[in-house]
């Protein structure tokens, strides 16, 4: 019994550190005030924008299609933007 509870913590434990660990790798991607483009690939939908992504071409950061992004004003992170790709 005792060992079923150690057991239950470590596994805990671990999944908290595996966690913070991929936050940690995916803020590498992170790109400092990048300015969004408007898409002009179709004028009558103004809403989209595009971002270029330095490495994407080479898979890093390894983005599909469907994936969400997010991006937040410089300086806040009360204003959030959700895109997918």
């Amino acid at each position: 019994r005792r060992d079923d509870e150690a057991f239950r913590r470590r596994l805990h434990a671990l999944l908290w550190t595996e966690e913070a660990q991929l936050i940690k790798n995916f803020r590498r991607y992170d790109i400092a005030n990048a300015t969004f483009a408007p898409d002009a690939s179709n004028p009558k939908i103004k809403l989209l924008h595009r971002l270029e992504v330095p490495g994407l071409a080479e898979r890093r950061p390894s983005i599909l299609r469907g994936d969400l992004v997010y991006a937040w004003q410089p300086g806040t992170e009360d204003v959030e933007y959700e895109g997918w790709v």
